[in-house]
């Protein structure tokens, strides 16, 4: 993935897709401002819930802004 923290130096998430066999693939991640070369934390949510649910029921945004991490949903 590119780099994806803002030019404005915020912590972003910022939804994604990706073509897996002709299916569109939804993710979000979250990249904090100023991460190039980051650790990377990828989330899997449970049935029935989306990305964007899991990033607001996790917590992990904040984990990773602290320890300037990227999370993947």
């Amino acid at each position: 993935l590119p780099r994806l923290a803002s030019a404005q130096g915020e912590d972003i998430a910022t939804p994604r897709s990706l073509d897996v066999g002709g299916t569109a693939r939804e993710f979000t991640v979250f990249s904090p401002a100023g991460s190039h070369r980051a650790p990377l934390v990828i989330t899997l949510h449970g049935h029935g819930q989306t990305a964007r649910q899991m990033e607001a029921m996790s917590g992990w945004n904040a984990v990773a802004a602290e320890h300037g991490a990227v999370v993947v949903y």
